[in-house]
């Protein structure tokens, strides 16, 4: 077994190019993902209708200007000229503040704002929606609470609920914060795919596959093998990502390091299993590196809930989704790093990580068996 994980090893250092794509490829898509994958909205273009002119309606627009989410790219004085900048993407959203606005929150009645959103992107429409939401109300609660301190009132004068918010492990609601630990299952799912998918094929189509069978070894011992070195460089390349993240987006593990350290090994290990059965099962090194994607990579990003949260996915999908070791990768990768506590506080996801990782590794195996 030891000898076999030699031979690869030594494959591999022979050829500095593939060392290179190694180490250098998880970092550099990190990098890309990190700054590709942003769900924070920022300039977002917002054209206003100031049918009220008044200090408050110019107070919404300059405080919608000031938040930094949106550009006033147009003050508009027509309703025809709302659907032509929707049409043409010049605005994203149109803020329609009627006449006597101003007048009805002074006098505490009932002062209404429209807004009119490109639906086209429902993404960006949402979040667009909310911050003009946000940014109305606070205006709005501004004013209503100097009228009412200007009449004597005091703050007692305001009726309403007042909410407080608190937001507990990720309190700047950072995206990078989400994303860096999720992308740490998708690169290293990717590299899993990269590399161990070509093991046993190439080795068939080269004729080696042969002189290797002609010893005593056993499918284990070959699978073990063959697992070793590439395990030992996807976990420098787990290393690679955290140093970068916490470089590059400022995203520091909260809890501990050997914590992240074990559930990192034992995904890597279902990946690289995964990837050697899809080797002993493809016909060319070009079928495996496609099943490989097809297998390990978009199912990382689709179903794991990287990206579209499992809740929202219907139960054929999730029973789909649960079935997969990067699903319970990434809920444990996330508990280290955003709330900072042990991955046997979700001990469930840990178990069906380590399951999955047993039955992968005995389907690698058979599948070995079954091309001798």
């Amino acid at each position: 077994m030891l000898a076999i994980a030699r031979a690869e090893w030594l494959l591999n250092r022979r050829d500095p190019r593939s060392l290179l794509v190694i180490l250098g490829l998880p970092v550099l898509l990190l990098v890309l993902y990190g700054y590709g994958l942003n769900f924070d909205q920022e300039h977002l273009p917002l054209a206003v209708q100031d049918l009220d002119r008044s200090p408050l309606s110019r107070a919404v627009v300059d405080r919608a200007q000031a938040s930094g989410y949106f550009d006033i790219v147009a003050q508009i004085e027509d309703d025809r000229a709302i659907a032509g900048l929707l049409r043409s993407r010049r605005a994203l959203i149109v803020l329609v503040i009627p006449p006597r606005f101003a007048e009805k929150v002074a006098t505490h009645r009932q002062a209404t704002l429209e807004l009119v959103l490109d639906g086209s992107d429902s993404v960006t429409a949402n979040t667009a929606l909310g911050y003009a939401r946000a940014l109305v109300t606070r205006v709005s609660g501004d004013a209503a609470r100097l009228w009412a301190l200007r009449s004597g009132l005091g703050e007692t004068g305001l009726a309403g609920i007042e909410v407080r918010t608190q937001v507990l492990y990720n309190p700047e609601l950072n995206s990078a914060a989400f994303i860096v630990p999720g992308l740490i299952g998708v690169v290293m799912a990717l590299m899993a795919a990269l590399l161990t998918s070509t093991c046993i094929v190439r080795e068939r189509e080269v004729g080696t596959l042969e002189a290797l069978l002609a010893t005593p070894v056993r499918a284990p011992e070959v699978i073990v093998g063959k697992l070793l070195p590439y395990a030992a460089m996807a976990m420098a390349d787990v290393a690679l990502c955290v140093v970068a993240g916490a470089l590059i987006f400022n995203v520091h593990p909260r809890g501990n390091l050997l914590d992240l350290t074990f559930v990192s090994a034992v995904f890597l290990l279902a990946c690289l299993a995964l990837g050697l059965a899809i080797s002993g099962r493809a016909g060319s090194q070009r079928t495996a590196i496609i099943g490989g994607i097809m297998g390990l990579m978009l199912p990382t990003i689709i179903l794991s809930g990287f990206v579209f949260p499992l809740a929202n996915m219907p139960l054929v999908l999730r029973a789909v989704a649960n079935a997969m070791p990067p699903t319970h990768y990434l809920v444990l990768a996330r508990a280290v790093y955003l709330r900072g506590v042990s991955v046997f506080v979700f001990w469930p996801h840990l178990l069906a990580l380590a399951g999955l990782t047993a039955v992968i590794f005995t389907v690698a195996v058979r599948f070995f068996r079954a091309r001798l």
